[in-house]
């Protein structure tokens, strides 16, 4: 557990404003932007919270699309600009976006067997998610397993 701190203006403390309400001036010197007073500020525990590092890879969307067009096949959907399977389009995801996967390697359930020997046949997703998907790149050796950080930005 660690406690968050910052520093106040002790005159606005004693009037219940605490906050981190300063701006710097020369040298060390501190001024509060709500009162004007000029000095040294007393550090505040706020709050208490948890937290915890976490390693992960950071991966843009269109890095997995190649992987599965070029291993897997991109699909017989009679376009050929039209893959079909696209990270966005399985994801349903927006632009300027960024999405979670803890990958390990693990297959789908039993009931997806089809969706996955049709999408390591000619990358045809079927009702296959992208944490599946991710999961089978692991499991097929093309990702390490961890924490993926899919970046969404065209």
């Amino acid at each position: 557990m660690e406690t968050h701190r910052i520093l106040t203006c002790p005159h606005c403390k004693k009037r219940g404003f605490i906050g981190p309400h300063y701006e710097f001036q020369s040298g060390d010197c501190l001024v509060c932007c709500a009162c004007g007073w000029k000095g040294t500020y007393e550090t505040v525990e706020t709050f208490e919270y948890h937290r915890e590092r976490v390693v992960h890879f950071k991966i843009d969307y269109h890095v997995i699309d190649e992987i599965v067009h070029q291993y897997y096949g991109t699909g017989n959907t009679g376009n050929k600009w039209h893959a079909a399977y696209e990270f966005v389009a399985v994801q349903e995801c927006g632009n300027d976006t960024c999405h979670e996967f803890d990958v390990d390697g693990s297959e789908p359930d039993a009931w997806a067997k089809k969706s996955v020997d049709k999408f390591r046949k000619d990358g045809t997703p079927g009702n296959l998610s992208n944490y599946d998907i991710l999961n089978l790149l692991c499991k097929d050796g093309w990702l390490e397993p961890g924490i993926y950080l899919v970046e969404v930005c065209w």
